[in-house]
């Protein structure tokens, strides 16, 4: 399956994206504390977390609203196909996320995940803040960035290529940052955790046609993840 997907990006898109990508992915939690600092304006980690999450989604909308508007009727069009792609994309993840979690058990405590460590802080610090940025803000933003940006354009030239990049971008989103506080075995486990899970939302957006199948299943799954830490 390999027929073109419906919305293309513009060349100032996949430019502006891909400048962005680097930014929010890389460097705008650091930029934003070091900003905040300098002002002397005081936060909580839930607050930095606040303006991260929200920054980042006005941003990403910003940029591609475009892209975004012409990929909402496709998915009012072929509503039942976008549900269709969120349930055979959720079983995807569920039975990866299976595999990693039985893997996760046979190394027995001997790997971490920081990125789940850091968002069970932030939520215990103020759930509500953490809910609304993993479960409402996050999913629009990586998946447009992700499966939009980099899967959507790199799939025109070369499918398993597309699969392959967006799986280790989304990786690196979720584990350079954290690279100095985890071992060698932490960090192959952690590019599991998030490599994995990335090719469903693909599937979800390859079968789909439009990027509100992705986003939507991402939401449903972090809405999961963020129900098991309790409010």
């Amino acid at each position: 399956m390999n027929q073109p997907l419906p919305v293309k990006m513009r060349r100032y898109e996949v430019i502006g994206g891909v400048v962005w990508l680097i930014f929010y992915g890389f460097f705008m939690g650091d930029v934003l504390a070091l900003l905040l600092g300098l002002l002397g304006i005081p936060y909580t980690g839930a607050q930095l977390n606040a303006v991260y999450f929200l920054s980042n989604f006005v941003i990403t909308a910003l940029l591609f609203r475009r892209f975004l508007a012409y990929s909402l009727p496709v998915a009012a069009d072929h509503l039942l196909r976008c549900l269709k792609a969120m349930l055979l994309g959720f079983c995807l993840y569920w039975i990866l996320q299976v595999g990693l979690d039985l893997l996760g058990q046979l190394l027995n405590g001997k790997v971490s995940i920081p990125n789940d460590d850091t968002v069970a802080s932030i939520a215990g610090e103020n759930y509500r803040i953490m809910w609304a940025g993993a479960v409402l803000l996050a999913p629009l933003t990586e998946e447009t960035l992700v499966r939009g940006l980099i899967f959507g354009n790199l799939r025109r030239w070369n499918r398993p290529a597309a699969y392959g990049a967006a799986a280790a971008v989304f990786a690196a989103m979720h584990v350079l940052p954290y690279l100095g506080q985890m071992d060698a075995l932490s960090i192959c486990y952690n590019i599991l955790v998030y490599g994995l899970p990335s090719l469903a939302l693909c599937a979800c957006y390859e079968y789909a046609g439009t990027i509100w199948a992705p986003v939507g299943l991402h939401m449903i799954i972090n809405a999961i993840g963020m129900s098991a830490m309790g409010g």
